[in-house]
Formats: structure tokens, C-alpha cells, sequence
């Protein structure tokens, strides 16, 4: 059984092909599992979606060349979320605007948890904390 890599990456959709299955045929045509971590489209002009793709490696190399193919422009997600722990007083006002959950309480101690994998770079955690203790990194 072949091995189930992850790639989180950035895809620039050229206007022509916005309203186009793209990611349906990633999943039907390459058996790849995606999770969309963000996704912006203006009419008439650009989509840019960043996911997590998923699948063999061999799958995975077809999908993106397949994107390729259709004139999706390709880049690696260069940006993450990181906390600077020394500068956080566990108030936990981010847990509270999290969606995916990747920041949490710890109970019973109360301690702000943060799970990097679960973090879909939404950015809500930087804007509302107040010891600027979330940072987006490139």
C-alpha cells in the first residue's frame, strides 16, 4: 500500500476557468483528499485558494500536473501561524475565535494549547490577541 503524503500549497486560478470542477476532478480523476484552508475568487478576474492536498505521491504529482495543465499557477504555502510562548498570559481570547480548533484550553490548568496541523491561517488569532503573542510567519 502506497504512503499518503500532505502538501499544503497556493493555487491561482486564471479567470477563464473560475466556474470549472478543478478540485472535483483532483478527487474523482487523482483520488486526492483536499482541505480548502482559504479561498478568495473575484469575478472576471483571479481565484486564489490555499489547501492541503493529499494522496500517493504518484497521485499527487499527477494533480499537479494536471493543475498545470490548466494554467493554475502552483506555489508552496510559505506562510504559517506560530505563537511566541513567552509572550503569552493564557487569557485565551483566541480559543474563542479559532474555527478549526487548533487553538484549545487545557483543562483543568487552563493553559491556551495551539496545534499547529489544525490551524487553517485564517489570522482571527493574531488580529485579537492582545500580547501580539500569534505571529504570521513566511
Amino acid at each position: 500500500m502506497a504512503e499518503t503524503v500532505s502538501r499544503r500549497i497556493v493555487l491561482h486560478f486564471p479567470n477563464e476557468i473560475l466556474d470549472k470542477p478543478i478540485v472535483f476532478i483532483l478527487v474523482k480523476e487523482f483520488e486526492l483528499v483536499f482541505n480548502i484552508l482559504k479561498a478568495f475568487v473575484v469575478p472576471d478576474e483571479e481565484g486564489l485558494m490555499v489547501m492541503e492536498l493529499s494522496g500517493t505521491s504518484e497521485n499527487l504529482q499527477k494533480g499537479l500536473d494536471y493543475l498545470k495543465s490548466r494554467n493554475v499557477r502552483i506555489e508552496p504555502l510559505k506562510q504559517s501561524i506560530v505563537r511566541l510562548d513567552d509572550r503569552c498570559y493564557q487569557c485565551g481570547l483566541c480559543t474563542g475565535v479559532c474555527p478549526s480548533g487548533a487553538l484549545s484550553l487545557k483543562r483543568p490548568s487552563m493553559e491556551v494549547e495551539f496545534d499547529s496541523d489544525k490551524c487553517v491561517l485564517c489570522g482571527a488569532c493574531v488580529e485579537i490577541c492582545p500580547a501580539r503573542a500569534m505571529k504570521i510567519a513566511f
